[in-house]
């Protein structure tokens, strides 16, 4: 299909921000959050991690400031 290498390709790039960043995409974005919210068990008594601990965030926007709320 070529999603992954050529994603939105029927979104021309300019419009892109406008489409995506609207306060109607931001709200839904917000509440599918809320709504795929998972709870961890925590065995063996694993979290709170300590400050020492390392973790791995692994994705395509892993990286991305965006994906941060506040």
């Amino acid at each position: 299909m070529g999603l992954f290498e050529h994603p939105f390709t029927a979104l021309p790039i300019k419009q892109a921000n406008a489409t995506v960043n609207t306060p109607k995409a931001k709200a839904l974005a917000r509440q599918l959050d809320v709504e795929s919210i998972v709870l961890l068990e925590n065995h063996n008594k694993t979290l709170p991690l300590k400050k020492s601990s390392n973790i791995a965030v692994i994705g395509t926007m892993a990286d991305g400031v965006m994906n941060v709320t506040q």
